[in-house]
């Protein structure tokens, strides 16, 4: 391995992997990959957690304390909240003095790439998110098929090495993942359409939704409502980093809905027929056009 980059034949059997924060992202991961590298070590700030995941078996070796597990590290994966993964690039360098790829599992990329960049030339770096989870979070929650079938999205940056474009391939065939390179920008506004503007609704309709027609609930509102569950403390991250987009797409939405509101306060119904049908169109050619290559 040379200063900061990856070797193009660098193989995931061969990494040492430090997995920081082992929540549902992290240790998902962790599990999915075990088998597939040298050794998976985790680190979480919360001390039970880390005691949880070494009795499951989860990872090799764990600690709160970033300084005794990431030195041994060539592969350095970042499985926390947005801003704590800002926070965590920034200490890096005097936890880890030598060469490792750093790759991030944030909702958001542009800062985390940004940031990355940042990062000393001994580092090699790539901007990861995997578009999979849960509303039910944590470690004790953790699937190692939450990947499988799922878009694994990277955003290189300037100092991206082939080695670890490879690397990165390697982890999405080892979890049944399939990788999918964007521009950290256009990553961003997708996901504001696709999973940050969907949270946002959701929440919207179960704000919405009187108590007393719980006992009305079906399907329906159980398959849009299931994004409100999400842990708030988790979204706040992704918003407020995401904050120029998710609020382009929410005013798209709310044009949309202003137009059906009219159509139905209007008693136009042929014409509101049309929108629905143009609607279930345009799912089916969304649907379409995301099957696995």
């Amino acid at each position: 391995m040379s200063v900061g980059t990856f070797e193009t034949d660098f193989r995931l059997a061969q990494a040492d992997i430090a997995i920081v924060g082992l929540g549902l992202m992290g240790a998902s991961l962790a599990l999915a990959l075990r088998g597939y590298c040298a050794s998976i070590v985790g680190v979480d700030q919360d001390p039970d957690i880390v005691s949880l995941a070494l009795d499951r078996g989860i990872v090799d070796k764990a600690s709160v304390r970033a300084e005794e597990v990431l030195p041994h590290a060539n592969l350095i994966i970042l499985a926390a909240p947005v801003r704590s993964i800002l926070e965590l690039i920034a200490h890096l360098p005097e936890w880890h003095p030598g060469k490792a790829l750093v790759m991030d599992l944030g909702s958001t990329k542009a800062e985390i790439c940004n940031a990355l960049d940042r990062l000393p030339r001994h580092f090699d770096a790539l901007g990861g998110h995997p578009m999979c989870g849960s509303e039910l979070g944590g470690l004790e929650n953790a699937d190692p098929q939450l990947f499988s079938g799922a878009p694994f999205a990277f955003c290189s940056i300037a100092r991206t090495s082939s080695g670890a474009k490879n690397l990165a391939v390697q982890i999405c065939s080892s979890t049944g993942a399939f990788p999918l390179w964007l521009e950290a920008s256009i990553h961003d506004q997708w996901a504001a359409a696709t999973s940050h503007a969907p949270y946002l609704l959701s929440a919207a309709v179960v704000l919405s939704t009187a108590k007393a027609a719980a006992p009305l609930i079906g399907s329906g509102f159980q398959s849009i409502s299931r994004l409100a569950a999400s842990q708030p403390e988790m979204m706040i991250d992704i918003l407020t980093t995401n904050r120029k987009a998710s609020l382009s797409i929410l005013s798209q939405i709310r044009n949309q809905i202003e137009q059906l509101e009219r159509l139905l306060e209007d008693g136009d119904d042929a014409a509101l027929k049309d929108q629905l049908g143009e609607a279930r169109n345009q799912h089916h050619t969304l649907m379409i056009s995301r099957k696995v290559p």
